[in-house]
């Protein structure tokens, strides 16, 4: 059975870009949403790094006030059995599901602050997600395992 303990996160890079082309009379915003994952597993640390990553918006679009982009690196603690072939994938699904999970928060409220300041819009707030559907997708999280 595999544990997984977070121990911190931080900012790794962000943009804000006001969308010329956005309407200010439009009634319904429409920013895009399109996040992605990278689990490194290091084995020899029973560590992992998580970049939880997104673009939002989409500059052609009238209805869409800004554009951006958000990477967050997540640091986890994580235990399970190596000799094991089933424990090994039961901990990849676990940890890419879970991680992200815990890391969504924190990529939430970093974005409805960026927006928040820029003294333009409301503060922009990421809707709930299927988080299992994004581990699904295999565009859209990545697992590597790593050698320390």
């Amino acid at each position: 059975m595999a544990t997984l303990k977070f121990k911190n996160y931080f900012i790794e890079s962000f943009s804000f870009r006001e969308n010329n082309n956005f309407d200010i009379e439009s009634e319904n915003l429409d920013v895009d949403f399109n996040p992605k994952a990278v689990v490194n597993i290091i084995e020899d640390a029973d560590m992992a790094a998580v970049l939880l990553s997104c673009t939002l918006g989409d500059e052609s679009k009238i209805d869409c006030p800004f554009t951006g982009e958000v990477s967050l690196t997540g640091i986890f603690e994580i235990e399970y059995d190596k000799s094991d072939n089933e424990d090994v994938k039961l901990a990849n699904d676990f940890l890419s599901q879970n991680s992200i999970t815990i890391l969504f928060p924190y990529l939430r409220s970093f974005i409805a602050d960026m927006t928040l300041r820029t003294n333009k819009f409301p503060a922009f707030i990421l809707q709930p997600f299927n988080v299992v559907e994004m581990v699904k997708d295999k565009d859209s999280v990545t697992v590597r395992r790593l050698k320390k």
